[in-house]
């Protein structure tokens, strides 16, 4: 942000951000930005010319940025191991004895 005084300002702003592309691990979202000037006087923001920011500001930021998804709602269920355990013994007798009998 480059203040020209003590009352005015020009920034890149952020318009509209998308969602992160991915749930609860790295991914990326897109971000439009626009140049803005805001008066303190005045109290407003508006929008102007974008070459305004990439002369006093510098380069307008990437479009593409890194991001990490949001995990709300996820984590870890525990159960009874006993469960589990019969279920996988079944299917390893299950599957395996007609493995072994096709190799007979």
């Amino acid at each position: 942000m480059k203040t020209f005084s003590f009352y005015l300002s020009f920034s890149w702003t952020t318009r509209y951000q998308q969602a992160c592309s991915a749930r609860c691990s790295d991914g990326y979202k897109r971000v439009i930005y626009e140049c803005t000037k805001t008066s303190y006087t005045e109290r407003t923001m508006e929008s102007v010319d974008e070459d305004i920011c990439r002369r006093y500001v510098g380069e307008k930021p990437k479009d593409v940025v890194s991001c990490v998804g949001d995990c709300t709602g996820t984590g870890w269920v525990y159960g009874n191991w006993g469960e589990v355990y019969i279920y996988i013994l079944l299917f390893v007798l299950f599957y395996l004895n007609d493995f072994i009998l096709v190799l007979l």
